[in-house]
């Protein structure tokens, strides 16, 4: 009697952990992203919760030397200086824009709080004035990402995106992020999910 009353506590206990595992798992957002223009700048926000530690994401989001292989219409990503609590960083790229690509050059300084906050500021190439802050919160052992930046574009061409091809760019971006950083999580099958379903929007 003892040992069946043992083992259905065990088994309860097992159901109970299975059940928080799995529903942790399931807490992984969708990215949510907003633009909208004021005169000539653009402002971009961005959100989303994903089930690793803030170490991961922290990771991720400042892995700048090999960005360009897990973040879509990046061709390059470089270290240009580095200090303990600063970079300067130079990214290229292209953009769709209906049957044309528009290339892109950016540096920026980037000023890091470790695992809390990364500020950046455009301070040469071609795509314009740009600030920007992210930062990594904690919820429920999980961590939210969030991005807000401002942009006024040099190029009439880029300045022309409507607000939507702005939206899917933000969302393809920190989709990509997203999935890297489940995957460097061990979160190998929500990964691959994801990274089919981002497929599938563009």
């Amino acid at each position: 009697m003892r040992q069946n009353i043992l083992f259905a506590s065990l088994a309860s206990l097992l159901l109970v952990w299975t059940s928080m595992a799995s529903a942790a798992d399931a807490a992984a957002s969708a990215v949510e992203a907003h633009v909208e223009k004021a005169g000539q700048t653009v402002k971009l926000d961005s959100e989303f919760t994903v089930p690793v530690s803030r170490e991961i994401a922290w990771q991720v989001l400042t892995d700048f030397e090999h960005m360009a292989s897990f973040v879509p219409n990046l061709t390059s990503s470089q270290v240009l200086e580095r200090t303990p609590k600063s970079l300067k960083v130079e990214q290229k790229g292209s953009v769709p824009f209906g049957p044309f690509h528009v290339a892109y050059d950016s540096i920026r300084e980037v000023e890091l709080t470790p695992m809390s906050e990364i500020h950046a500021k455009a301070v040469g190439g071609d795509s314009g004035a740009m600030t920007s802050v992210s930062t990594l919160s904690e919820k429920n052992g999980q961590t939210v990402v969030s991005y807000r930046a401002e942009w006024t574009p040099t190029s009439k061409l880029v300045g022309s995106f409507g607000t939507g091809a702005a939206r899917d760019q933000l969302l393809h971006q920190f989709s990509a992020m997203e999935q890297e950083m489940l995957r460097r999580g061990g979160h190998k099958g929500k990964a691959a999910d994801a990274s089919a379903a981002d497929a599938t929007a563009q």
